[in-house]
């Protein structure tokens, strides 16, 4: 075939070049010895003879290099050409290459660092088979809904509050999850999860909390999520009468348990409820929702013996909202078409069930949001300011490109004679800047290889940061991968050529007359023209990287004021010297007035020690996101109206222990 006798071609090209060129010289010499017998039988002298077949020759150099541009496997030969004569000279300017290198790490390393996290946070695919092929059951309306009980997790982000126009949320009851799992003409599978919620694990050593999620027994089938060890949670293990069994995280294996070989069969406590370890999920299935660490399964029919609060009627109370449905879609069936028979069995439910929730002006509506998108997770808080903090480092980067513009300017005008002498032999002009941006990519990548291993250890000590001051795990690799290795190839690609562009348009525009008559009237003339015309390039670059430092000084002055006056709020109370800390007194076995003789307890306790002024508790802490509202029947108020209030559950001195002032009356003593 015609491409493989090219290949075969450009090889020997490239393996056998000095055969090639002796050949080549050869050839050219037969042609030049040709015609100078030719001139000389025409009655030429042979001086003569000889001079007129070089000049019909046309140059013996450039008949060299017009050959070799036409040879198979030419365009290798070339980048290799200039790649060598790009290091030689590097390697001549060590300071100038030093301080191009560092620059171009610091823009691209910075850029790759947080890259890296919106590649994690918003970009990375849920590990799990066919992740497209998964939906997630979204509600709206234009009304709360009434009468019923929500809880999520975060999952499909923050909920409305009570008060806006729209609602939205993805808790449904577990009656509606069965009729929606039913639908095998819409679903090859279907499954259900809630959590994860802190946990009392016994039985592994010291008592600890662990991250749980309670899921229906189609959890891991639906996901195509197998096992690495042992078995997964099959639809079995939710029926009545089935023995409590867990899956454990691949990772909380390998911590908690060191990866024991035994661990199938292996009994462990969960809030007092014993489980059977059945498997190990497989380890590439790290995460669901983004951001939600979870280190154990188990069935969500658990929760009633486990105590958790939706546990207790999981199996008929429709008023119950507290599971999250995804399902995978039959092939074949398109999404709308099951959104449309979804929506139609969940609002003849909510509006003409047992039990309805809404009006018809309500406008209630089920959607199914293809998974990538519907689980939110953290992504609603910090994906913002991962784009925004994208933005400024990216404009850092072309600061960055501009400076190495000017200075790659700056290193041309001394390189001018050689430019000049290089077209005079004959080289091209696109062969100039082809070698001009040779060096600017070299450059590029050594600015890319070392802002790797800095957006490396930045990217880490960042993850550090954000773990410690969050109140769980963090579970986002931001390690590079072959998504975030990509985009620092593409980025030092389109930085090489950014920076280059100018100085190689400066090399390929010099005249090689003017260079060589510099120092003539003529040739001074010349050079004025061609340093105003250098100067107009260097003051564009002057201007776009003042105009871009304005852009990073602005952002970053306005985000400096906003900390400081985030810093000046008053929040209502005193928050210096304040020492936070929870308990979940269920997890121990206490219930009711039990639980409440144990705070006063405690806080007597407490408030005994030395250096406490104070102390008290309350159902949640100040400024943590926590939402209880209830509607309060106002004394003397008419008919049955009520007022919505937001509620939190106190201990005695509360409002002394936070200083929190009172306008009328007084505190709760």
């Amino acid at each position: 075939m015609e491409w493989i006798e090219h290949l075969k071609s450009a090889a020997s090209n490239l393996l056998h070049k000095e055969k090639v060129e002796t050949e080549l010289d050869a050839e050219i010499r037969g042609y030049v010895d040709a015609v100078t017998e030719e001139r000389i039988a025409a009655g030429m002298s042979p001086e003569e003879a000889r001079r007129t077949a070089l000049l019909e020759c046309g140059g013996q150099e450039q008949v060299k290099q017009a050959v070799r541009d036409g040879r198979a496997g030419a365009g290798i030969g070339i980048v290799g050409q200039d790649v060598r004569f790009a290091l030689r000279l590097l390697r001549k300017s060590p300071a100038f290459t030093s301080v191009v290198v560092l620059t171009l790490a610091l823009g691209i390393g910075a850029n790759t660092a947080i890259f890296s996290w919106v590649n994690a946070v918003l970009l990375e695919s849920i590990p799990v088979a066919h992740p497209e092929q998964l939906v997630v059951a979204r509600w709206t309306a234009h009304a709360w809904p009434h009468g019923v009980g929500t809880s999520s997790y975060g999952d499909c982000g923050r909920h409305n509050t009570r008060g806006s126009e729209n609602y939205n949320g993805c808790s449904v009851s577990a009656p509606m999850f069965r009729e929606m799992e039913g639908r095998t003409d819409l679903f090859s599978s279907a499954m259900a999860f809630a959590g994860p919620a802190g946990l009392d694990l016994s039985g592994n050593g010291t008592a600890t909390i662990a991250r749980g999620e309670l899921v229906s027994g189609s959890y891991f089938e639906t996901l195509g999520v197998p096992a690495a060890v042992g078995r997964i949670l099959e639809p079995a293990d939710e029926q009545p009468g089935a023995a409590p069994v867990a899956v454990l995280d691949y990772g909380y294996w390998q911590r908690a348990f060191g990866g024991s070989a035994g661990i199938v069969g292996r009994t462990i406590r969960l809030n007092n409820v014993v489980f059977t370890i059945v498997g190990v999920a497989d380890r590439r299935f790290t995460r669901l929702t983004p951001g939600e660490t979870v280190e154990l399964w188990a069935p969500y029919t658990q929760a009633a013996p486990m105590g958790i609060r939706w546990g207790q009627t999981y199996k008929t109370d429709t008023d119950a909202w507290w599971l999250t449905v995804l399902a995978r879609l039959q092939p074949g069936v398109a999404r709308g078409q099951a959104q449309a028979a979804v929506n139609t069995l969940f609002r003849n439910e909510v509006l003409h069930g047992g039990k309805p929730v809404w009006k018809e002006g309500d406008n209630p509506a089920m959607t199914l949001v293809p998974a990538q998108e519907g689980l939110v997770g953290f992504r609603q808080e910090i994906g913002e300011p991962l784009l925004l903090m994208m933005a400024a480092v990216g404009i850092v980067l072309l600061i960055a490109c501009a400076n190495v513009a000017g200075l790659m300017l700056a290193r041309s005008a001394g390189r001018e004679k050689e430019m000049a002498v290089r077209l005079a032999l004959g080289a091209s002009r696109r062969r100039v800047m082809q070698q001009v941006l040779t060096e600017s990519l070299l450059l590029s990548v050594a600015g890319a290889v070392v802002g790797v291993m800095l957006a490396y250890a930045g990217a880490s000590a960042l993850a550090a940061f954000t773990k410690a001051n969050v109140h769980q795990s963090f579970p986002v690799d931001v390690g590079p991968n072959a998504t975030v290795l990509l985009f620092t190839a593409g980025v030092a690609l389109l930085t090489g050529i950014g920076f280059g562009l100018a100085p190689a348009w400066r090399g390929a525009r010099t005249r090689a007359a003017a260079e060589f008559n510099k120092g003539t009237a003529g040739g001074a003339l010349e050079a004025t023209h061609g340093s105003r015309r250098r100067l107009g390039l260097g003051s564009t670059l002057v201007v776009m990287q003042v105009a871009l430092s304005m852009v990073v000084l602005t952002g970053a002055g306005l985000l400096l004021r906003t900390l400081e006056k985030l810093r000046s709020v008053d929040p209502g109370f005193d928050t210096r010297n304040v020492l936070l800390f929870a308990i979940n007194p269920k997890l121990a076995g206490y219930t009711g007035d039990g639980i409440e003789q144990l705070y006063q307890n405690l806080q007597s306790r407490l408030q005994a020690l030395p250096g406490v002024v104070s102390a008290s508790y309350a159902s949640d802490a100040l400024l943590d996101g926590s939402l209880w509202t209830e509607d309060v029947k106002v004394e003397g108020q008419s008919g049955k109206d009520t007022v919505e209030a937001q509620m939190l559950s106190v201990g005695s001195n509360y409002f002394e222990t936070m200083r929190i002032p009172v306008l009328r009356g007084h505190g709760l003593g």
